[in-house]
């Protein structure tokens, strides 16, 4: 098999098991109901192995420098702004919509002061697996071998894939269009700040800043926007 057809079966192959794997061990974990902070530090876990460790090796294996994967610093400072303030808006829209309708607020508020800190560098680094799997290592791969729309096609429906149990979270708040609308509005926003930047950087921080404002809001440390309902 030429090199290109390799990659592509490789590629479709790891993209697929990833997928299952997180599955299935998140539907195993689910089942033993453990504690919040132990919960996201095994997810975490799962994450690093899954969509950390696995991308990595399958790059090396290719050799596709580790730049590529869209988390060196851009050489350009324009990139790097356009990255920054595009991945922050993107998220602080997401954030907005969150804190308005008071979504994802009570497990926080079940948390001591030293967990909540824990499971925010714990939520963190799950946030940056997401995009590094899903803009890093799919959108600029498949981006890079057939173009700009294959790359978001298919980069869209792996996001909107790991994010059903969200998205069926989101439903009871803002019903079933918005969610899925708010869902593909982070998905292909996302990816248009990526390629054009070829940095995750911006993407990385605005999600850590959403998860830790709904943290902040959610326990009354922070007042930001006015809850609509």
């Amino acid at each position: 098999m030429e090199e290109s057809g390799k990659w592509n079966l490789e590629m479709s192959l790891l993209i697929i098991l990833s997928m299952s794997l997180s599955g299935i061990l998140f539907l195993v974990q689910e089942k033993f109901g453990f504690p919040p902070t132990i919960h996201n530090i095994l997810r975490t876990i799962r994450m690093l192995l899954i969509y950390g460790v696995l991308p990595i090796l399958f790059s090396l294996r290719h050799r596709v420098p580790i730049c590529k994967l869209g988390i060196c610093l851009p050489k350009s400072k324009t990139k790097l702004l356009i990255s920054v303030l595009g991945g922050v808006s993107i998220y602080q829209f997401a954030a907005m919509v969150f804190i308005s309708f008071r979504i994802f607020f009570y497990g926080w508020t079940l948390l001591s002061k030293e967990e909540v800190f824990v499971n925010l560098i714990l939520v963190g680094i799950m946030a940056s697996l997401t995009d590094f799997w899903t803009r890093g290592f799919i959108l600029l791969q498949i981006s890079e071998r057939f173009g700009k729309m294959w790359g978001i096609i298919i980069q869209n429906l792996t996001w909107f894939m790991i994010h059903l149990y969200e998205i069926q979270l989101l439903q009871y708040y803002i019903g079933w269009a918005m969610a899925i609308g708010l869902t593909l509005f982070l998905g292909i926003l996302g990816d248009l700040v990526a390629l054009k930047t070829k940095n995750l950087y911006g993407l990385m921080l605005g999600h850590f800043f959403l998860n830790l404002q709904i943290a902040l809001v959610a326990r009354g440390n922070l007042v930001i926007y006015p809850v609509l309902i």
